[in-house]
């Protein structure tokens, strides 16, 4: 609903898949005319989106920023992400997983709004932190593992 200063009201639907930066033309329903004897202009709408964190838009394509620990990273592990709808959905994340890799879901971003039927993609951008460590043990346990590594940088 928009609503103006001088407290004229109407409903403005926007199409599912409407881009930020999209125009909306609504016909004689500019709120600015002063001489009632010329026709009121056209009123144009600018779409604008709020980002919500984590979530992001490229196009059509959705993009979620997740976090994942180091270890889960070089091992391997299922990490269920929320989509924007609500709907829970387990990635399998795959052994050796670098930060800033991208793991895509075809056809849950937003709906193509000139294709009926087609939607964008939903892509997770996962971020590995480094946990905090400061339990010996498990650190003389990391450094067991790094001394037994296979060297994969050559």
């Amino acid at each position: 609903m928009l609503q103006f200063n001088n407290n004229k009201t109407f409903n403005l639907n926007i199409p599912a898949g409407t881009l930020p930066g999209s125009k909306i033309r609504l016909s004689g329903r500019s709120p600015s005319v002063h001489n009632p004897n010329i026709p009121p202009g056209d009123l144009i709408v600018t779409i604008q989106v709020t980002r919500q964190d984590p979530y992001d838009l490229d196009g059509h394509n959705l993009i979620y920023h997740a976090q994942i620990d180091a270890i889960s990273a070089m091992t391997g592990c299922d990490l269920p992400v929320t989509h924007v709808s609500g709907r829970t959905v387990k990635l399998k994340v795959p052994a050796g997983t670098q930060h800033g890799s991208k793991l895509r879901i075809k056809g849950m971003g937003l709906p193509l709004s000139h294709q009926p039927g087609a939607f964008g993609d939903w892509y997770t951008v996962l971020n590995i932190f480094i946990p905090k460590i400061t339990d010996t043990n498990t650190i003389d346990l990391l450094n067991t593992i790094q001394t037994h590594k296979i060297d994969t940088y050559t």
